[in-house]
């Protein structure tokens, strides 16, 4: 998505700076009347830039959010079990990787994807990454 917006974005400056350079006076002078299509497609692209920024941002926010609770929850899971941490947190499409370093065994996944349900929307695959080399599917939020 923020590839489109960015050719968007460049469009609208240029159109802007054209603008506020006084070339829709020329334009004016040179038909007898305001450029009212210029105007609508000025508005129309500076609401899609919008929009798309917009989307981008709450897309961008919404996953900071789901991963730092799942780092949390996933430290909450691990906290009882000595020498266990939890390195990393990443989401990739609908999917988030709980990076854990463990030297031994770790505690039940149930319980791990059980405290994520009331953090995480539904539908959310989580895999927890260990740093002996075994990745464990956990199994969907909420399902």
């Amino acid at each position: 998505m923020l590839f489109l917006s960015n050719p968007l974005a460049l469009v609208f400056a240029g159109i802007v700076v054209f603008a506020a350079l006084g070339y829709t006076r020329a334009a004016v002078q040179h038909t007898g009347r305001a450029p009212r299509r210029a105007y609508i497609v000025v508005g129309l692209l500076f609401t899609a830039v919008l929009l798309r920024l917009a989307a981008n941002t709450v897309t961008s926010v919404l996953i900071d959010v789901w991963t730092y609770r799942a780092r949390s929850t996933a430290e909450q899971w691990l906290s009882h079990t000595l020498g266990t941490a939890v390195t990393g947190v990443d989401a990739q499409s609908r999917t988030l990787y709980i990076r854990v370093r463990s030297p031994g065994d770790m505690p039940p996944i149930k319980d791990l994807l059980s405290d994520l349900e009331e953090q995480l929307p539904s539908g959310i695959l989580v895999v927890v990454d260990t740093t002996r080399g075994q990745q464990i599917t956990a199994g969907k939020v909420g399902g």
